[in-house]
C-alpha cells in the first residue's frame, strides 16, 4: 500500500503508463505525442558521469523498445526545491540521449504555488538550452464530477480526487463509481487517498459515506467514521476550554473504538479537566 500522496501517485504512472500520454494530449492538447502507440515503463536509473547516478520518478517510452517514437519524464512534487528543480534538465537530456527522440518532462504538483515554481524555463550551462516543463498543478487538473467518466479514466480521476479532495461533487463521483465498477480498483484508490487527505476534508467524506449503505462496511468507510468521532470529542474538549496534552491528544486521535471514543464524548459534554474525560 502506498505509504505517502506521493508514492500514490507515483504508482498510478507505474499501473498505468499511457496516463502520462493521455494527460499530455487530452489536457494539454499536446500532438507531437503519440496516440495510437503502446507506453511502457523503462529503466530510471540515469547517470551522467562516473559513480554518479540520478533518479527521476518514472520514465516513459512511447512505442516499442526497440523503436521509440517518444520519451516522458514523470516527477511529482509537492514542495519548491532547487537542487530538484535543477536536477530536470538532466534528467531530459539523458532520456534524449538514450532514446535519440523526443523528450517532455511531465511535473504534476498538488499545490499551486508550487506548480507556478515548476513551470518557469529552468536555465542550463548551456547557452540556447532552457529546459521547459509540462506542469499539471491543481489548475490544470479536471475535477472529474461523472462517475462514468472516472470509470473510464480512474487514474485520472484519482488524481482529480487527490487534487479536489474538498469537492463534494468530485467525491462523490469517485465513490459511486464504485458502485457501478465494483471490481476496478477504485475502492483501493479511495482508501488509499483517505489515509494522506486533510484533516478538515474527513468530515465531508464520513457524510458522503453515510449516504452510499452498500459502502459503509468498507476498511476505509469505518476509518471516516472513527476519525470524525475523533475529531468531534476534540471540539467539544476545546470548547469547554480543557487543554490536552499531546500523548492525550494523540490517545483521541489514534483509538478505533468507537465505543470508547462515544464515552469521551458523553464525558467531555460535561468535563472540567482532562481527568473527568479519561479517569
Amino acid at each position: 500500500m502506498p505509504t505517502s500522496e506521493h508514492d500514490f501517485l507515483t504508482g498510478l504512472f507505474e499501473t498505468r503508463p499511457r496516463l502520462a500520454v493521455e494527460i499530455l494530449t487530452d489536457v494539454f492538447g499536446r500532438r507531437d505525442v503519440p496516440t495510437d502507440l503502446a507506453a511502457t515503463v523503462t529503466s530510471n536509473d540515469f547517470n551522467d558521469r562516473p559513480s554518479r547516478n540520478f533518479t527521476p520518478d518514472k520514465a516513459i517510452v512511447v512505442g516499442s523498445p526497440h523503436n521509440p517514437r517518444h520519451g516522458i519524464i514523470v516527477e511529482i512534487q509537492k514542495e519548491k526545491s532547487e537542487a530538484k528543480r535543477k536536477q530536470l534538465p538532466r534528467y531530459q537530456a539523458a532520456l534524449w540521449l538514450a532514446l535519440d527522440r523526443s523528450v517532455t518532462t511531465l511535473v504534476l504538483c498538488t499545490k499551486p504555488d508550487v506548480a507556478d515554481y515548476y513551470a518557469r524555463p529552468i536555465p542550463t550551462d548551456l547557452p540556447t538550452y532552457a529546459c521547459e516543463c509540462v506542469v499539471l498543478g491543481p489548475r490544470e487538473v479536471p475535477a472529474i464530477t461523472d462517475p462514468e467518466q472516472v470509470v473510464r479514466n480512474l487514474e485520472l480521476a484519482a488524481i482529480s480526487l487527490v487534487v479536489h479532495q474538498d469537492n463534494p461533487a468530485v467525491v462523490e463521483a469517485f465513490t459511486d463509481a464504485e458502485l457501478r465498477a465494483p471490481d476496478s480498483d477504485a475502492p483501493y484508490y479511495r482508501e488509499y487517498v483517505y489515509g494522506f487527505i486533510q484533516p478538515r476534508n474527513r468530515h465531508l467524506w464520513s457524510k458522503i459515506m453515510q449516504t452510499r449503505p452498500v459502502l459503509a462496511n468498507t476498511p476505509q468507510a469505518k476509518a471516516i467514521a472513527e476519525q470524525s468521532l475523533a475529531q468531534a470529542v476534540l471540539k467539544v474538549i476545546k470548547s469547554r476550554g480543557i487543554c490536552l496534552t499531546e500523548e492525550q491528544r494523540q490517545r483521541v486521535l489514534t483509538c478505533h473504538d468507537t465505543d470508547q471514543l462515544d464515552t469521551w464524548l458523553d464525558r467531555a459534554s460535561t468535563a472540567t479537566n482532562a481527568d473527568d474525560i479519561f479517569g
